[in-house]
């Protein structure tokens, strides 16, 4: 497939259809770009890695949702060490 390449994602559902259905509303739910021409919802190839990742990701998270698995909260990002330096208390600074 080239580069920008748009494949008619209605056509190719319907031949998952009824195990695999993506819509417009679909796509935006996962975040995912796309393109809507009358009926038609297209996408463009290079982003077909992107709606592998969105469907497993959404996948996975219903599976944990239905087993009532909860993950842990991610870490906090670290945060910048406060250094605390002693008070310059010459007018002007030092010398």
């Amino acid at each position: 497939m080239h580069h920008n390449e748009k494949i008619n994602l209605t056509q190719v559902c319907k031949e998952f259809a009824p195990v695999f259905k993506l819509t417009a509303e679909g796509l935006a739910h996962l975040g995912l770009p796309f393109e809507k021409d009358r009926s038609a919802v297209l996408f463009s190839t290079e982003n077909l890695p992107m709606l592998a990742e969105a469907l497993a990701h959404f996948a996975m998270a219903k599976r944990d949702e239905l087993l009532g698995i909860k993950k842990p909260e991610p870490d906090a990002p670290p945060r910048p060490a406060v250094q605390w330096l002693p008070a310059d208390d010459t007018e002007g600074g030092s010398i």
